[in-house]
């Protein structure tokens, strides 16, 4: 077994624990391999570990690895998630390549996105990014401006809001994680 295949293994079963105890189907856990920066090697073998799903940040990179290797016709069951920014003059080349866009952070940006979406007429599934730490150093709109937003992109038809990518700072110790993850509790009523 090498190195990817172990990895994928240890995470898979740190994913089924922290489910039972918080009493989730592991089933609705769905495992993103972050594949940015790396080689097509690399993502053949995190697919032969299970791996379904890649996240890069780059729409040319992306496509670059993904299309052009032929990897996604060789691997049906296989998708790609941008995970990084998406600069409106790359959202011609993401929509409709990438399976979910995990950072619309903009009215703009998703402006863009639902006219591209509707000019070859496919629904593009998205993500709103969240900067629930509010650091400067982190892209995504504060949680005061997810509601208005939210409200905004589910009125763009060619749209389809799959949730929230959220990433929050890095804590001091683990314990610390927990206050962060409790905003998450209002999130229903944000949700709407």
């Amino acid at each position: 077994m090498g190195e990817i295949a172990r990895a994928v293994e240890r995470i898979a079963a740190r994913i089924q624990e922290t489910a039972r105890r918080c009493g989730r189907n592991p089933a609705e856990i769905t495992l993103v391999g972050a594949s940015k920066g790396v080689g097509l090697d690399r993502v053949r073998e995190a697919a032969e570990a299970g791996i379904e799903i890649f996240g890069e940040n780059r729409v040319q990179e992306a496509r670059a690895k993904f299309l052009e290797s032929r990897f996604l016709e060789e691997n049906k069951s296989a998708a790609v998630h941008l995970i990084g920014p998406l600069q409106t003059n790359k959202v011609k080349q993401a929509v409709g390549f990438f399976s979910l866009i995990h950072s619309i952070d903009s009215v703009r940006l998703a402006e863009k996105v639902a006219q591209e979406a509707e000019k070859r007429q496919i629904t593009q599934p998205v993500l709103i990014e969240v900067n629930v730490g509010e650091e400067t150093t982190k892209r995504g709109i504060s949680i005061k401006e997810a509601p208005a937003l939210i409200a905004q992109v589910r009125k763009l038809a060619p749209l389809s809001l799959k949730g929230l990518m959220t990433l929050p700072p890095r804590p001091p110790s683990r314990r610390g994680r927990v206050p962060i993850f409790r905003c998450y509790a209002n999130w229903d009523r944000i949700w709407g």
